[in-house]
Parts: C-alpha cells; structure tokens; sequence
C-alpha cells in the first residue's frame, strides 16, 4: 500500500542517545496505521505501529509517540561491567520477536538490540525458578 505520510524524525533513548525513525502513515483495512521503523546500518532496531480509525491520522500518531515515548525512556537490558552477558534491568522484558533472514533461527530485540535465542535464553535464566506470563502484545 501507498503510504498517506511519510516523516523521517528523531527521539532520545533512555541513555539520551538520539534515534532515527522513518514513520509512515498508511490506510490499512482496519483504519489507518502509523508505524515507525527505526534506520539502522544493521539488524535490530525498535519498531513501533499503531492502528485509528480512518481519517484520524492525528489519533495514530499520538498513539504511536506515546507508545515510543514509553518504550524508549526504559531500558530493559544490560551488559555485565566486563561487556559479556545480558542481564534483565526489571521483572518484565518488552520487545519483538524477529528471524534471521539466512538462517530462519529466532532473535530477540530488545532496547533496539538483536539477541540471539542463546543470549535471551541465558537473562530468562537469572529468573530461573521464577514463574512467568508469555503475553503478546501489539
């Protein structure tokens, strides 16, 4: 589909670092759909989408900016002082499931970080006797 809008802007992370996005605005069948995709010279990145009913593009977007605004001021993982393993910053994780393009194994990102199933696996191991709720979210 032909996007309505497209803004390319930019937003600070937890750190205070500043992040590119390319948001687009699109008429889906559900309503329109704003969904921002963060420029990255690699794998990983945060992507953020939100649905409003057709013709309120400004109910998306502030949807969509609210929900950036959320996920970017929290970091929710972080490396060992020696830069080696991952470690889980609170009781929950938020982020996306993606795929390796070659291979088809699964990756975790999260805070804008590609985690191999290996890395996620070893913070869901700090908690290891802990029960937990798998929810997906949008």
């Amino acid at each position: 589909m032909e996007p309505l809008e497209e803004l390319h802007e930019e937003y600070p992370d937890f750190a205070g670092r500043k992040r590119r996005f390319k948001t687009v605005l699109r008429e889906t069948p559900g309503g329109l759909c704003a969904e921002s995709v963060e420029q990255t010279d690699g794998p990983g990145g945060y992507r953020f989408r939100r649905i409003a009913p057709t013709g309120a593009p400004g109910v998306a977007y502030n949807e969509l900016r609210k929900r950036m605004a959320h996920i970017l001021n929290t970091r929710h993982i972080r490396r060992d002082e020696e830069g080696g393993a991952w470690s889980a910053t609170h009781d929950a994780l938020r982020g996306r499931i993606d795929s390796d393009s070659e291979t088809g194994a699964p990756l975790m990102v999260i805070d804008g970080i590609t985690l191999s199933w290996d890395e996620f696996g070893r913070i869901l191991l700090t908690h290891e006797g802990w029960d937990f709720e798998f929810r997906f979210v949008e």
